[in-house]
């Protein structure tokens, strides 16, 4: 999973006692995990005392990861130690890449629905950033009837079942199919929701 990409990523650096890690007022490029020894934050305005101090399993400069601005203080290592450290640019380049997977998985996903088989993959694109991932439990009601219609539902896992009042009928759908396109009609304020759908086993949709 993307934590354990980021863990692979970072790299280990040894910290001697009076080593300056962050200096105030300097771009900063690393966010740090201390494994071990003792560190302390300083400031400016406030020289010689150390307002705040860091030690095993605490981690720092993690603005760093994702903005680029001027450290805010200074971190000094006062006991020698060990710290892993992730710069600014692995972090961007694992979220970017775990970010294109995700889409990735998605496109094809919205490339398998009839509905949507049509579209370039410029539109599956734009379809795809707005599209958002929601998760049901089994018993759980995803519509109701009666609901105001504003969303459209694509099973992604798990099925669901669609039933409609005073009617015993159950209609079950599963992975790949399409409820809710009714909210796609013009006229959308006179639609309200025409069944309730509940989700009879657990997942994303």
């Amino acid at each position: 999973g993307e934590f354990q990409t980021v863990v692979g990523a970072m790299f280990e650096l040894r910290a001697s006692a009076g080593q300056m890690l962050i200096t105030e007022g300097e771009q900063g490029d690393n966010f740090y995990v201390a494994q071990s020894g003792s560190y302390s934050v300083f400031l400016q305005k406030l020289p010689g005392k150390a307002i705040k101090a860091y030690g095993p399993g605490d981690s720092f400069g993690e603005l760093a990861l994702l903005y680029n601005t001027p450290r805010a203080a200074s971190i000094k290592c006062t006991q020698s130690g060990v710290l892993w450290a992730l710069d600014r640019a692995t972090f961007r380049s694992i979220l970017m890449s775990q970010k294109q997977s995700a889409d990735h998985t998605m496109l094809e996903f919205l490339r398998s629905i009839p509905l949507f088989s049509s579209l370039t993959t410029e539109q599956l694109v734009r379809v795809a950033s707005v599209v958002q991932t929601l998760s049901f439990q089994g018993g759980e009601y995803v519509v109701r009837q009666g609901d105001h219609a504003d969303s459209i539902y694509l099973i992604m896992s798990g099925s669901v079942i669609c039933t409609r009042r005073g009617d015993d009928g159950k209609y079950p759908l599963n992975q790949g199919d399409v409820f809710g396109e009714s909210a796609l009609n013009e006229d959308i304020s006179e639609d309200e929701r025409v069944r309730g759908v509940v989700a009879s086993s657990s997942g994303n949709h």
